[in-house]
C-alpha cells in the first residue's frame, strides 16, 4: 500500500510542466473615450494602450490634433486642456461647441507618431418621461456582503417608454446644500454620485455590488409604462446630508456670486436626489456591458477573455452619445 502511494505521488508531481507563453508586443495605439451629450461641450479623452503584462500607468497624449466633423465639415476643434488626475488620460475640449441630438458626427484624431483614428457616433433623441420617483427610507435592507452595518434604502422610479427599441443608463446624484461664511449666509451646492443597484432582471448588472450607473434595455416592456426598483447605499446618502434635517431660514441665503438662492422662510440644508435617466445608443450599452464583464473576470485565470466593444477605426475606444432627462426628489 505504501509503494502504491509513493508511485501515485511520483506520477502526479512528474506530470507538472511549466509553460511559458510569449505574448506578442504590438505597437501602441491611440485609445479614445468620449461619451457626449447635448448638455456639455465636446470633450474627448485620449491615451495610449499598453502591453498586457505592463503595470506602468497609461501614457498620456497631449500633442494630438482632435476635431469633430459633420457631413465632412469641421464643427468643433478640441484643444488639449490637462491630463485627468490619477488615470493619466489627456483631456481635449471644445470652447463653446455642443453636440446636437439625432445628428451623425465623425471624430478624427491625428498624432505625429501614433497615427490617426476615426469614429462615428450620435446622441439619440430622448422621448422618455419619468412620471414618479419615491425614496422610501422605511424600506431598508441590510447589505451583509458589504459590511455588518451597511443599510440600503429603496428608490422606486416609474417611467413611460417610447415604442421603438431603446437603450438606457440610470444614475443618481446626491446634491446637498451646505452653508459657509460669517457675515452672509452663503450657499454651496455639492453633488456626488450615489452607489446604486437593482435586483430587477432587466438590469445588466455584471457585478453583485453597488455602482454609480446601471444599464438596461426595453426589450421586455417596449412602449409600456415600467416601474423600476433601486437601492441606494446608506453611506452615500448620509455623506450628502440626509442625517441633517432641513431648517427654515431667518435671513436670505446667497450663493458665492452674491445672488439670493433661498429667501426668508424657505427651507435650507436640503438634500436632493437628482435622478438621471439617459437614452443611449446600442454602442454605449455594449461598451459599458463588455467593459464591466471584462473587469469581472480580470483576476480569474479560468475565465474566458472578454473583448471590450469599441467603434473606433485605426485605434481603440468608444465615441458615442446620449441624451438625458432629470427628475429631482427633495429629501425632507
Amino acid at each position: 500500500m505504501r509503494y502504491c502511494t509513493c508511485l501515485l505521488f511520483f506520477c502526479i508531481t512528474a506530470c507538472e510542466t511549466a509553460i511559458e507563453t510569449d505574448v506578442p508586443r504590438n505597437p501602441p495605439q491611440l485609445t479614445v473615450n468620449s461619451l457626449f451629450n447635448p448638455d456639455s461641450v465636446w470633450q474627448v479623452e485620449l491615451t495610449q494602450n499598453r502591453y498586457i503584462l505592463d503595470s506602468e500607468p497609461f501614457a498620456s497624449v497631449p500633442d494630438a490634433e482632435v476635431q469633430v466633423l459633420q457631413n465632412g465639415q469641421t464643427v468643433a476643434i478640441l484643444d488639449y486642456v490637462q491630463d485627468a488626475p490619477f488615470i493619466g488620460n489627456s483631456i481635449y475640449r471644445a470652447e463653446s461647441s455642443y453636440p446636437q441630438t439625432g445628428e451623425d458626427y465623425t471624430l478624427e484624431v491625428n498624432h505625429p507618431t501614433l497615427g490617426s483614428l476615426f469614429a462615428n457616433g450620435q446622441a439619440p433623441e430622448s422621448q422618455i418621461t419619468i412620471t414618479r420617483a419615491v425614496l422610501d427610507t422605511l424600506d431598508q435592507r441590510t447589505e451583509a456582503n458589504i459590511s455588518n452595518n451597511a443599510v440600503a434604502y429603496g428608490l422606486t422610479i416609474q417611467f413611460e417608454d417610447p415604442p421603438e427599441e431603446n437603450f438606457y443608463s440610470l444614475s443618481v446624484l446626491l446634491q446637498y446644500d451646505g452653508f459657509f461664511g460669517t457675515e452672509e449666509l452663503l450657499l454651496e451646492e455639492r453633488s456626488s454620485f450615489s452607489d446604486i443597484r437593482s435586483d430587477d432582471p432587466i438590469v445588466a448588472q455584471v457585478f453583485d455590488q453597488y455602482r454609480d450607473e446601471i444599464i438596461f434595455t426595453d426589450a421586455s416592456f417596449n412602449g409600456q409604462s415600467y416601474t423600476l426598483k433601486l437601492y441606494l447605499l446608506e453611506s452615500s446618502i448620509l455623506s450628502s446630508g440626509l442625517s441633517f434635517p432641513p431648517f427654515i431660514l431667518t435671513e436670505p441665503a446667497y450663493d458665492t456670486q452674491g445672488n439670493i438662492v433661498r429667501d426668508i422662510g424657505e427651507l435650507a440644508g436640503l438634500t436632493t436626489l437628482r435622478i438621471l435617466l439617459r437614452t443611449t445608443t446600442e454602442e454605449y450599452y455594449q461598451y459599458n456591458y463588455t467593459r464591466d464583464l471584462q473587469a469581472s473576470v480580470e483576476n480569474n485565470p479560468f475565465a474566458q477573455p472578454v473583448q471590450v466593444f469599441d467603434n473606433v477605426e485605426g485605434g481603440l475606444g468608444i465615441f458615442t452619445g446620449f441624451s438625458q432627462m432629470e427628475k429631482k426628489v427633495i429629501i425632507q
